[in-house]
């Protein structure tokens, strides 16, 4: 008897303040980021996931337009949010 596992897209809140940046997110077995966006002035990420499977966690750092960014950070994507764009990376992998 095989187990089926639902697939779903779950969101996060990304904190966003003047004395840190990071953000670890939990999420069940995470296979994609598939959206960072703000709603109002909140940033969020969307994360494609296999619901009931274990949980990992990964942590992302948003960084200002202009900002230095750290050796081995990538890539996720860059939104606007008011007057500002910001960018999201992630610092290592699911763990």
């Amino acid at each position: 008897m095989s187990i089926m596992f639902q697939r779903k897209v779950y969101k996060y809140k990304i904190d966003l303040n003047a004395y840190q940046q990071k953000t670890v997110v939990v999420a069940p077995d995470p296979q994609r980021v598939t959206l960072f966006a703000a709603q109002g002035s909140v940033l969020f990420v969307w994360v494609e996931v296999f619901q009931d499977r274990p949980e990992k966690a990964a942590e992302f750092v948003v960084y200002a337009t202009g900002q230095e960014i750290e050796e081995g950070d990538s890539w996720v994507g860059s939104c606007q949010a008011g007057a500002f764009v910001w960018h999201l990376y992630q610092r290592g992998g699911w763990d």
